[in-house]
This record gives C-alpha cells, sequence and structure tokens, in this order.
C-alpha cells in the first residue's frame, strides 16, 4: 500500500488542505501551544491520492508503506506556532508565516495578532 510522505519538510506550508480532502481522515491537521502538526493514520489510509492532487506545492507524495503500516500516528510535518509578539496570542505556524512572508515580503504585521494588528 502506498501512503503519503513530505519528502522535503520545507515544501509543505501546513495549509492543511490535504487533511481536508482526505476521504477517510487519514490525514489531520492539529495545532497545540507549541506546535502546528499534519499527522497520517497509516491504517485508516486508502491510498486515493487526493492528498497529492489538491497539494499546490507538491509537498505530499505517496510511497510505499515503510515498517508496520498499523502505526497509532506519524507525524509527516511540524512547525513550532508563533505567537503575537504584543500579546503572545497564536498566529499561526512558522512555515505558514514564511509561505506568506514569500509571497508578500517579510513586514511587522505578519509578528502580530489580527486583534493586535489594529492598535499600531
Amino acid at each position: 500500500m502506498n501512503l503519503p510522505v513530505i519528502p522535503q519538510e520545507e515544501a509543505c506550508t501546513l495549509c492543511g488542505f490535504c487533511a481536508q480532502v482526505c476521504p477517510p481522515h487519514a490525514l489531520r491537521w492539529t495545532q497545540n501551544a507549541d506546535d502546528t502538526r499534519l499527522l497520517l493514520l497509516p491504517a485508516d489510509c486508502d491510498g486515493c491520492g487526493k492528498c497529492v492532487t489538491v497539494c499546490n506545492f507538491h509537498a505530499i507524495v505517496l510511497a510505499p508503506a515503510e515498517g508496520n503500516s498499523a502505526e497509532e500516528s506519524r507525524i509527516l510535518r511540524r512547525s513550532p506556532l508563533v505567537v503575537c509578539k504584543n500579546c503572545g496570542a497564536p498566529i499561526a505556524s512558522q512555515a505558514e508565516l514564511a509561505y506568506i512572508a514569500q509571497q508578500v515580503g517579510a513586514a511587522e504585521w505578519q509578528n502580530l495578532c489580527l486583534d493586535c494588528r489594529g492598535l499600531f
């Protein structure tokens, strides 16, 4: 069976589209106080490849399963969570903000939450 993998971690922006289109919900986008993660539940994956099709960055591919495919979960991508420099509220993952900066250029507002952006 082929399962999703991310061969070059920096190619994944953690946008979460792959998890949104996964019919069996084998891909999960999660966030906690420290980081954002893309998880794979190998036992739930049917190898349909919709995650590959939707990824505009070509970050995710299907590859032959290695080891025990019934593992509880695998972290495919992890990125630290960036918090607002003003109030400490979570903004987005470092991977997401790096992509935004690549598209529009780095700016100080990117280090502020939506509420604090209006204060400056």
